[in-house]
C-alpha cells in the first residue's frame, strides 16, 4: 500500500511485473489460516479386521526372523580376550641408523691442552658475536631493588 503511493507520489521507483515463472506459481487465492486456530486433524482410516491380521502376521514373522538371527552359534573369536600363559608381543622393528652430526666425539686437538676437544666443547667455548651481554639496570618501576 505504502510502496503504490510512493510511486504514485514520486519518491519510490516504479514497480516491476513479476516473472512468469512467479505468476504461474502463486495460486489464486490467498487464504491463510487465523493465528491461534488449530486446523482440523485428517481423518486417520483404522485398520479393519484383515489388515489387521496381517500386519501382526508380517511383525510376528519379523521377531521370529529376529529370534532366531540372535540364537544362532557363531564361531568363537581368535580375539576372544583370553592371552595365552607365556605370551610374548612380537619385538618392535629396529629403528633407521643415526646419521645426524656427531656429537660428544673426539674432533680436533686444543692448542692450549693435550686432550682432544669435543664438538660440544667447542661450540660452548664459542662466544656469540651478534648479542651484547645481558645488563640489567633496575628502574624507577621495574620492581628490582638497586644493587
Amino acid at each position: 500500500m505504502l510502496r503504490n503511493a510512493g510511486t504514485v507520489i514520486g519518491t519510490t521507483g516504479k514497480l516491476s511485473e513479476p516473472k512468469p515463472f512467479v505468476k504461474d506459481s502463486r495460486t489464486g487465492s490467498t487464504e491463510y489460516p487465523a493465528v491461534g486456530v488449530t486446523p482440523a486433524e485428517p481423518a486417520i482410516r483404522a485398520r479393519q479386521g484383515a489388515g489387521v491380521q496381517a500386519l501382526e502376521n508380517e511383525l510376528n514373522a519379523l521377531r521370529a526372523r529376529n529370534d532366531q538371527a540372535v540364537a544362532a552359534q557363531r564361531p568363537p573369536s581368535p580375539f576372544d580376550g583370553k592371552v595365552e600363559p607365556g605370551f610374548k608381543p612380537p619385538p618392535p622393528k629396529p629403528l633407521p641408523a643415526y646419521t645426524g652430526p656427531k656429537i660428544d666425539v673426539p674432533v680436533a686437538k686444543d692448542a692450549t691442552a693435550d686432550t682432544p676437544t669435543t664438538a660440544k666443547a667447542l661450540t660452548a667455548k664459542k662466544k656469540s658475536t651478534l648479542r651484547k651481554p645481558n645488563e640489567k639496570k633496575s628502574g624507577a618501576g621495574s620492581g628490582q631493588p638497586e644493587t
